[in-house]
């Protein structure tokens, strides 16, 4: 930008230095020879303005797909199996490649029966597919980005679906985040696939949702629209799962979301059409099914999970027949048909078994389902091998909310046959799973917006260097033509721009000193509040334009004035300041503290609603309890309360001012219930 202009700029840079004491003489005597290099730079031709690109990233514009996934993908959404015996003969044919071409049709063949097992649930064999996959890419003499990308992302969906660790979601957000993959690209629409899922799995609801949003706008970009129809049908699940429709709170279970969320499925098959998608309609199916069961739904949940039923018997996909079976017991168990449901798991079980590793999760829904049928039936001579089988299954990759079900579900059988202390402990390790289900959860949402937030500050810099490094090429590209001409207005443009850089340094230093001063509170090195309340004015408007949950909570110190009565200011001032210490360490990155005033703090929580804050309260107060303050006992025994209000993105709430003040309404409440809790 300043390279077209660069005699303007000049002049105004020396009539600035002039105005100092300590740049006139040297403003005067080498005005005339840097004016002398600004022309030169003028007349430097454009075609050095053009920044360089590190190889491998995306240009702009939809990505197509790569060989062999894009010539089979409609065959993939209507007959996997029948694909993957055909993909792995064409494999197999290939056993020894003889040109370079076939070599890599051979890894795209391999990649794609990977991508064929994952979908159909046989992670033993997508586990081989991926180790031939990554030999045969090790064999290449030259692999394509493209490649090396897609392969990478085929092992980080196997990982997330077989672990569904909060492991498998960061290294999972982390590769996408280092190959900058296009937001508008199929790669890009698989990623987001692939998290949508993971979160889900996790509980995760809220970031699950956002990523439904931007699987359907990538959808719409590519121009494969199987992909918006997955965004609906996943969104409509979510809706479900948190009883309404967009928001997680307040009317689960109406009769206008159940409407909602069929209308979403509705909507989904819609998109999929009439054509050849036969498998992905038995997905829309079985999901709308397990939905409108869990909403209440009876009647449309049973047309939806026979539809997947007969859809997975027609293509003979023994995980969706498992499946849709396994939720036809949950729904029959739900209407008190608990003989019908054992039937049911009956049948369900041999095929889950045939399958063989991934089903782990599967298998505990059964049995939970199971053992509640037997239990209602008072079965009590089966009780005991279901008993057994349940507890034998393997735990690896399955959620700690389903683990919590069956774990339930066996605590109910041994207390039905008499076995009460053991059932006392399996009800035990149940409640112990629903809060790791619950901090696993949490701690997705925190990573995935860690991960957001990481990702624009990357690509803020990433444009600064870019920025950088072309002016720096007009630059050189100007001393270059004018190095034995010019060298004098060289010399003096250097000296003069370090002048003016060691100028400007010492003022920014300064300002930067007296604006941190001013700033911060000097006993707890918090920010004050102005400084605060501006953070917390920002984070509430842009929370507003973004339809994005935003929490703030006051924060007071429990009987601050016996501290400084008792064991003087000193000592209080030191309990200011380990509160202010122990609480920043467990908040996330957008998440910020400041001080109110006396003893009061104002916790600012964007991306937060009011229904996590007392998961929030429980880890400061941890964390307070354990802190050493000087001049009083270990531990010290001292106690908060916090108030706290959420901001409606309906637009309930006149402004950050009003949010505070339902705040301290809450906190006055918190004090006058006794104090050490959260109003």
């Amino acid at each position: 930008m300043f390279a077209k202009r660069p005699a303007a700029l000049l002049c105004a840079v020396f009539a600035w230095l002039a105005r100092r004491r300590a740049g006139v003489l040297l403003a005067a005597g080498l005005l005339w020879p840097a004016l002398a290099l600004a022309q030169a730079m003028a007349l430097a031709p454009a075609s050095a303005a053009v920044a360089t690109v590190p190889a491998g990233l995306p240009s702009s514009g939809p990505k197509p797909w790569p060989p062999v996934l894009g010539e089979t993908l409609e065959a993939s959404l209507d007959d996997p199996e029948l694909l993957l015996s055909q993909t792995r003969k064409r494999l197999a044919d290939l056993k020894a490649p003889t040109s370079p071409a076939q070599a890599e049709l051979a890894f795209w063949l391999a990649l794609h029966a990977a991508r064929l097992e994952i979908v159909l649930e046989a992670d033993t064999d997508a586990t081989a597919s991926l180790r031939l996959a990554r030999q045969l890419f090790a064999a290449q003499p030259r692999p394509s980005p493209q490649m090396q990308v897609w392969l990478e992302f085929m092992e980080l969906r196997h990982r997330a679906i077989t672990e569904g660790s909060t492991e498998a979601l960061q290294a999972l957000l982390a590769g996408r985040s280092r190959h900058r993959v296009d937001a508008q690209s199929v790669l890009g629409c698989e990623w987001d696939e692939t998290e949508i899922w993971l979160l889900g799995e996790m509980g995760s609801l809220d970031e699950a949702w956002r990523a439904t949003e931007v699987l359907e706008r990538c959808g719409v970009a590519t121009g494969w629209l199987h992909f918006r129809a997955q965004a609906l049908a996943d969104r409509a699940h979510l809706a479900g799962q948190a009883g309404t429709v967009g928001e997680a709170a307040g009317t689960g279970g109406s009769p206008l979301a159940g409407e909602r969320v069929a209308q979403l499925f509705e909507e989904a098959y819609g998109v999929v059409g009439p054509g050849p998608a036969r498998f992905q309609r038995s997905l829309i199916a079985y999901s709308a099914g397990t939905t409108l069961t869990d909403m209440g739904r009876s009647a449309e949940a049973a047309r939806q999970l026979l539809r997947a039923l007969a859809a997975s018997r027609a293509l003979g996909d023994r995980a969706g027949i498992a499946a849709a079976l396994t939720a036809q017991a949950a729904l029959d168990v739900r209407e008190g048909r608990h003989a019908d449901a054992l039937r049911a798991l009956d049948e369900a079980e041999p095929a889950l078994r045939q399958i063989g590793s991934g089903t782990a999760g599967r298998l505990m829904a059964l049995y939970t389902r199971r053992l509640q049928s037997l239990v209602a039936l008072d079965r009590r001579g089966e009780m005991q091998a279901a008993v057994a089988g349940a507890i034998a299954l393997p735990e690896n990759g399955v959620q700690p909310a389903v683990r919590e079900r069956l774990a339930r579900a066996v605590a109910a059988a041994l207390a039905a046959q008499g076995r009460h202390a053991t059932a006392y402990e399996w009800m035990q390790r149940a409640h112990a799973l629903a809060e790791q289900s619950r901090s696993v959860a949490g701690g997705a949402q925190v990573l995935r917006l860690q991960t957001l937030y990481d990702g624009s500050r990357r690509e803020a810099e990433l444009a600064a260097l870019r920025h950088a490094e072309e002016t720096t090429r007009l630059s050189l590209q100007a001393q270059k033509a004018t190095a034995r001409t010019l060298w004098a207005a060289l010399v003096a443009t250097g000296a003069l721009v370090a002048g003016v850089a060691a100028v400007g340094w010492r003022q920014w230093s300064r300002r930067r000193e007296m604006a941190e001063l001013a700033l911060r509170d000097t006993l707890t090195g918090l920010a004050n509040r102005r400084a605060i309340e501006a953070y917390a004015r920002a984070q509430f408007e842009q929370a507003q334009r973004l339809k994005l949950p935003f929490t703030v909570a006051l924060i007071d110190l429990d009987h601050f004035k016996q501290v400084n009565d008792q064991h003087g200011h000193t000592t209080g001032d030191a309990l200011l300041r380990a509160f202010a210490g122990a609480v920043p360490a467990l908040l996330r990155a957008p998440d910020r503290l400041g001080r109110w005033g006396g003893e009061e703090f104002l916790l600012v929580l964007p991306g937060t609603a009011q229904h996590e804050l007392p998961g929030v309260f429980l880890r400061l107060r941890a964390a307070f309890a354990a802190a050493t303050v000087p001049g009083l006992p270990v531990p010290h025994g001292r106690s908060f309360s916090m108030g706290g209000a959420e901001a409606r993105v309906n637009g309930i709430g006149t402004g950050i001012e009003a949010l505070v003040e339902a705040a301290d309404r809450r906190l006055y409440e918190a004090k006058a219930a006794g104090r050490d809790r959260l109003g």
